[in-house]
């Protein structure tokens, strides 16, 4: 497979992103498969998202891999995501700051709600969205999708905006594809901040203390 490794930054990217990009495509190249990397550089996330999906496009790509400047992930993580054969499938990473909570969301009783990664979490799970910081998309996607493909949305009954990341999985299921988050590849992807921010600083980590914290977008 021809994978286009995708990442918007601005000047810098964390070392130690660097150092698991670098082991990521030693661990591809060995499975044989065709690597491209492409950098966006930029303010403007939703451009930088579009700039690289045409470009991951136009070079004949099978797959786009995402994977944000402020992420940690093993050297398997796309050996693993390309084995579930999905559209759309990545990590339910945590957000930055404290309490942490998890980026994926379900939409259903008229709202939006988190979908925390547990301790016991396994497999795959559907969900209405999920953040892009590693997340793998075939190519097709975007072709079947009506454009743009990213934008930054706004709900007048909450007075919130959703991120692009959202918008695009919210219109790729509209166009008949589906997102899933794997929980296993999850525990072990880290967000990168002051400190690297995991699932275990998650206040819902455990099912009884849970309940309170999943409903609402942060």
């Amino acid at each position: 497979m021809r994978i286009a490794i995708s990442f918007p930054s601005r000047e810098m990217v964390h070392a130690t992103w660097a150092l698991d990009l670098a082991q990521l495509v030693a661990v591809a190249m060995a499975d044989g498969h065709q690597m491209g990397i492409f950098n966006a550089e930029g303010t403007l996330i939703c451009d930088q998202r579009t700039e690289l999906a045409k470009r991951a496009v136009d070079s004949g790509a099978s797959h786009i891999l995402w994977l944000d400047t402020d992420m940690r992930f093993p050297p398997d993580s796309l050996k693993r995501l390309l084995a579930h054969d999905k559209a759309i499938v990545g990590a339910n990473y945590v957000s930055k700051g404290l309490p942490v909570g998890p980026t994926a969301r379900d939409f259903r009783d008229g709202g939006w709600w988190k979908v925390p990664t547990y301790k016991d979490s396994t497999g795959l799970q559907k969900v209405s969205a999920a953040g892009f910081g590693v997340m793998l998309v075939k190519t097709e996607v975007f072709k079947a999708m009506e454009y743009p493909w990213f934008h930054i949305g706004y709900a007048k009954e909450n007075d919130q905006y959703t991120g692009e990341d959202v918008y695009f999985c919210i219109h790729a299921e509209r166009a008949g594809y589906e997102t899933f988050i794997d929980h296993d590849l999850s525990k072990e992807v880290r967000h990168t901040g002051s400190i690297e921010y995991n699932h275990e600083l998650f206040t819902g980590w455990d099912r009884k203390a849970a309940a309170p914290a999943l409903q609402a977008a942060d």
